[in-house]
């Protein structure tokens, strides 16, 4: 993209979507795939209720730690997973 359009393009976010004026911009998270197949959080939810830590469930799922982190926040707010022992990462406390 044309830097001298993506830049008018940003500040045209900003003023549409910000609340306050900022000199710059920083998007938390924007790296992290939010993206996920139903087949995979199916996955996801068998082996969370098995307590699989979530680097394990990441890797089997060829996915990075920080996508599994995202999905499991996203299904515990939505009440499709439970808490378990050890917290997220599984292992006993």
């Amino acid at each position: 993209m044309n830097p001298a359009l993506a830049k008018k393009a940003a500040k045209q976010i900003e003023s549409c979507y910000l609340k306050e004026e900022r000199d710059e911009v920083y998007v938390a998270g924007a790296d992290i795939d939010f993206i996920w197949s139903m087949k995979q959080v199916r996955l996801f939810r068998k082996r969370w209720k098995e307590n699989v830590p979530l680097d394990e469930i990441a890797a089997e799922l060829g996915r990075e730690l920080y996508d599994v982190e995202e999905l499991a926040l996203d299904q515990s707010r939505k009440g499709r997973i439970k808490k378990r022992a050890g917290g997220a990462y599984g292992q006993a406390v």
